[in-house]
């Protein structure tokens, strides 16, 4: 009789199932935010980043809940319906994000926190 898996097999599919948990959550949200990973990123670059000055993106997510992302803190309502400039000087490597009004360090930790509100 012969085997049909062999151990060789197992670990490949191991391999691949490793890459997929690894990589999968973030290809996923790249192209889900397309448009705005895009625009977010180039925008981003140009952001100057001034002392009392607020730079930033925001968009209404398809379930109605506003997302925003800035590059100062900002005073953020109980129930993430408003946020308010508290005029802190920008972060000069870092991104805060609304909601649920955090600092993230990369864009793509930006919208790794929106997917759990969009």
């Amino acid at each position: 009789m012969r085997k049909r898996f062999t151990i060789k097999t197992a670990l490949i599919l191991t391999a691949i199932a490793a890459v997929v948990c690894c990589f999968g959550p973030r290809l996923y949200r790249r192209t889900k935010y397309i448009n705005h990973y895009h625009r977010l990123t180039e925008q981003a670059a140009k952001w100057k980043r001034q002392p009392h000055h607020a730079e930033g993106y925001t968009y209404q997510a398809g379930n109605g809940v506003w997302l925003m992302v800035s590059t100062a803190e900002h005073k953020v309502a109980d129930d993430y319906s408003t946020a308010t400039y508290a005029g802190a000087t920008p972060d000069p490597k870092r991104f805060f994000v609304v909601p649920p009004g955090k600092w993230v360090d990369s864009i793509d930790d930006v919208f790794a926190t929106w997917d759990n509100y969009d």
